[in-house]
């Protein structure tokens, strides 16, 4: 294709798109070059475009028409001869659509507006018939909102109370948490069984039960009559060891959580362990009619009743009606000394399996005469 005229020849090369385009000084120049066509294509916006002169190579740079690429974009590109000048102006149809656009969405916008007004202001008419106030609604919300973070208040120096008077309870480091709100409480008392376990095996069953009912009492007297639930949880082996709860009536509840991974080769190295520890049977006061303090043990076993565990104790104590009316009439003192006995056992027990456990005392004929489980009763 040949260059029509220097006109166009100017405008092409003011054009040059990419590297190693040449440059013209001000000055007026005559400059010899050799162009190259490759059939190159245009494309605007990914829309492929047929330009009026076809775009060339001079060198390794692409030229296009700059009055072409203008049009291409909505531009007007002009050469003015008088001045040597190319002239753009930029086309404002575009911008003109899209104020035109916005326009008319804002007057929509406008106009859903004033309709939610109108809306607004019917819908104030009717509840005022209906004798229905947003500032009543406005003041019960708020009033709740104040409860509650007085409430939270409430919670928070209750919390403190705790720690201050459990948080080193049987030289174990606990973790305290309480939270809830006026109907119900909740309340976790963790701890490390790496670093504590031992010391936390020392707590017998007895004992632990009692913390527990004191935090509650603790918390009610802190809170109000509210129900609490409450827990001891091994955070190490991520486990509760026991759950309790407290009415607001003030009925307490609670339950140690055993761990049956005990084997029975255990239980029998420990049956002779305990065998040893507890062979003398404490003397009792039976009256003149009986002696109690002759009672020997014949023998002791540990036996596994589902996750918890029984310790029988076999005595001589003879199967007769006098021996069995002087057992039923044994005195508070003996009582004492017996169920101080019965409990040791069952402490120990406890705490080598953490399970719960019933301590049985039988006679020479096998009779259950006496039973402990957190206190004793006399058969």
């Amino acid at each position: 294709m040949k260059i029509r005229s220097k006109k166009i020849m100017a405008v092409l090369m003011a054009s040059a798109i990419g590297t190693g385009a040449f440059a013209v000084s001000a000055a007026n120049l005559t400059k010899n070059v050799q162009l190259r066509y490759n059939n190159i294509n245009v494309k605007v916006d990914g829309e492929h475009k047929m330009p009026n002169m076809e775009p060339f190579f001079i060198g390794d740079s692409v030229y296009v028409s700059l009055r072409d690429a203008g049009q291409l974009i909505g531009s007007q590109v002009n050469w003015n001869g008088t001045t040597n000048t190319v002239e753009i102006n930029t086309s404002t149809s575009a911008h003109s659509a899209l104020e035109a656009e916005l326009a008319a969405r804002n007057h929509e916008l406008a106009v859903a507006k004033s309709e939610i007004q109108k809306m607004q202001v019917k819908i104030e008419q009717y509840e005022k018939k209906l004798g229905i106030t947003d500032k009543e609604d406005n003041k019960q919300d708020n009033e709740q909102e104040d409860v509650t973070v007085e409430f939270a208040k409430v919670l928070e120096e209750a919390l403190k109370e705790l720690e201050k008077e459990y948080d080193d309870r049987y030289n174990i480091e606990w973790d305290l948490s309480l939270k809830g709100d006026e109907d119900k409480l909740e309340f976790k008392m963790s701890y490390d069984s790496m670093k504590f376990g031992d010391e936390f095996k020392d707590i017998s069953k007895a004992n632990l039960e009692k913390m527990a009912k004191d935090i509650m009492k603790d918390i009610q007297k802190e809170c109000g009559d509210i129900k609490v639930e409450g827990e001891i949880y091994d955070k190490r082996e991520k486990v509760e060891k026991a759950t309790f709860t407290i009415s607001a009536k003030g009925s307490f509840r609670f339950e140690y959580k055993g761990n049956s991974e005990f084997s029975a080769e255990d239980i029998k190295k420990y049956t002779e362990f305990i065998k040893n520890k507890y062979d003398n049977f404490p003397s009792l006061n039976l009256g003149g009619l009986f002696d109690g303090g002759s009672i020997r043990i014949r023998n002791m076993t540990i036996k596994e009743d589902d996750s918890d565990l029984e310790i029988e104790i076999y005595t001589d104590y003879a199967n007769l009606s006098i021996a069995k009316r002087a057992w039923n009439e044994m005195d508070g003192t003996a009582k004492n000394k017996l169920e101080s006995y019965l409990e040791d056992i069952q402490d120990d027990v406890e705490t080598e399996f953490d399970t719960d456990a019933t301590v049985y005392v039988l006679n020479e004929s096998k009779d259950v005469i006496a039973t402990y489980d957190t206190r004793l009763k006399l058969n």
